[in-house]
């Protein structure tokens, strides 16, 4: 019997400062292509132009000062975050997946705060780099500046980038 994988644990470095239990969730971003459509005789085709911003979210539980500090601190420079995510595979392993984000924050939402709950604090980070790891294997990669595009393990900006001679 397949038992599915589920997430047991998170872990968050915020430039290399580790938070434990301080993670509720993340939205990793929507890796959503980019066509320009070209002209050419008889019609149009859609040619492959980039990807739309990458944009993530992660909530926090209320008892994170320290991670909002931090946060704080780098509110308007770049920053890289490291989701460590262990999932039980009803096996006694915990494999993990690992979501690697920097950019720029761009929100912070509070949340209601509530007499029994407290509240939990959403971040918003428009990505410039998102990679992420299952197991050890490279999943996706997406680097804006560097012009690097892997999706499923395979680089496909290998071809656009030797074209140019990069």
């Amino acid at each position: 019997m397949n038992i599915a994988k589920r997430t047991v644990m998170f872990n968050l470095f915020i430039e290399g400062e580790g938070f434990v239990g301080k993670v509720k969730s993340i939205q990793p971003p929507a890796i959503k292509k980019v066509y320009e459509e070209l002209p050419v005789p008889g019609g149009k085709i859609k040619v492959f132009k980039g990807v739309e911003p990458l944009e993530a979210k992660f909530v926090l539980y209320e008892d994170n000062v320290n991670a909002e500090k931090s946060l704080a601190k780098l509110h308007n420079d770049p920053v890289t975050l490291i989701f460590k995510q262990a999932r039980s595979d009803g096996k006694g392993g915990a494999p993990t997946v690992v979501h690697t984000l920097s950019g720029q924050i761009d929100q912070l939402e509070q949340g209601e705060i509530d007499n029994e709950k407290g509240n939990d604090n959403t971040f918003t980070i428009t990505c410039t780099y998102y990679k992420k790891e299952v197991e050890g294997s490279l999943i996706h990669e997406i680097d804006l500046i560097n012009l690097k595009y892997v999706i499923g393990g395979q680089d496909l900006s290998a071809a656009f980038k030797g074209g140019i001679g990069a």
